[in-house]
């Protein structure tokens, strides 16, 4: 009887140690997959940060306008070509500022 419990206890070892190498391993590689997720979540978040600022290269004015006068033949109307439609039409040029007709009742910043 003592060898069989003997035997037991082995055996019961063994397949415990066994056990423990798979879990092990199973660990190991869990933990790659996570640093290869980490990795690529990292690069991913450099690419976007460079995607933000060439987006705002892309769309900043200065470049609009640039490219709006080089590649499209843009430019800013003057002022004789400027027409106000509807009852601003009538509006004397005392209340236009660099082309913006002020509201009733407002006043430029350090005016009175």
């Amino acid at each position: 009887m003592r060898d069989s419990v003997m035997w037991f206890l082995v055996g019961s070892v063994v397949v415990t140690a066994l056990f423990v190498v798979n879990i092990r391993h199973q660990h190991r590689l869990a933990y790659l997959a996570f640093q290869t997720a980490e990795s690529l979540r990292d690069d991913l978040n450099d690419e976007w940060g460079q995607l933000l600022v060439e987006s705002n290269v892309w769309a900043s004015a200065q470049r609009v306008e640039k490219d709006a006068t080089e590649h499209l033949s843009m430019r800013a109307p003057r002022k004789g070509e400027m027409k106000y439609i509807g009852e601003e039409a009538a509006v004397d040029d005392s209340r236009l500022v660099d082309g913006a007709l002020l509201a009733e009742g407002s006043r430029l910043v350090g005016t009175e």
